[in-house]
């Protein structure tokens, strides 16, 4: 009886240790595209002078060549430094530019910096568009301004993808998110360049309204379930 329970034993900690490792892996490949993207947004910005998205005539260059760029109005940013969802936002001014997040990845896809099959098309809005993850197939990457949240000027988040929820659903759980955040930055979920939130859908991830600034910068670590979408600084 001993030696089949030390068979069990060490069966079940294999199981565990491999399930451990796939993990890591997983946060691994999460954390490498997160820096894939981010030095794919300073080489769009070292060659055309703008960010993708805030490009004031990206249509002089893309014309015509992807989704979004069917006309100069719906090609180009305004310059104005801020990846804006819509004039009059937080911290978005008041230009007559908007959804410069969803240009951002057509202007990317066009540029020839990322490959066409990373940039992602919702079908029930060909106007969306957002960047793929390989990493984690049911998720995906939206650059966006970063509104409230005062120390960082320009984020890509990451989240599951829905067609209400874009990439906002929650998909890490506050450890997971804890982990990443430690990992490449300070581990604490309303500070530095990693910030973690609860997303469309979460409620039990770092306390945030509506994308402001967090009042607890504590990742909720004794909740299981997944609570969390991560948002990445891009400067």
């Amino acid at each position: 009886m001993s030696i089949v329970l030390v068979i069990i034993g060490l069966i079940v900690g294999g199981v565990l240790a491999g399930r451990e490792l796939i993990a890591t892996a997983h946060i691994r490949q999460i954390i490498a595209e997160y820096h894939q993207y981010s030095a794919t947004f300073n080489s769009y910005q070292n060659r055309y002078g703008y960010l993708p998205g805030d490009h004031p005539d990206a249509w002089n260059y893309f014309a015509n060549t992807n989704y979004r760029c069917t006309s100069a109005n719906n090609c180009n940013g305004d310059g104005d430094g801020r990846i804006c969802y819509s004039s009059g936002t937080v911290d978005c001014g008041t230009a007559t530019t908007d959804i410069e997040n969803y240009k951002a990845i057509a202007h990317i896809e066009s540029s020839g910096l990322i490959p066409i099959d990373y940039a992602l098309h919702p079908s029930t809005d060909a106007n969306l568009g957002f960047a793929r993850s390989f990493a984690d197939k049911s998720s995906c990457w939206a650059p966006d301004r970063s509104g409230n949240f005062g120390h960082i000027r320009n984020i890509i988040l990451f989240g599951s993808y829905s067609s209400s929820n874009y990439c906002q659903t929650p998909v890490f759980t506050n450890l997971e998110a804890y982990n990443i955040d430690k990992k490449i930055d300070d581990g604490h979920g309303a500070k530095g360049r990693i910030l973690g939130h609860p997303g469309n859908g979460g409620s039990t991830c770092v306390p945030a309204g509506n994308f402001s600034l967090p009042t607890n910068a504590t990742y909720s670590l004794n909740i299981d379930g997944k609570a969390c979408i991560l948002l990445f600084s891009l400067g």
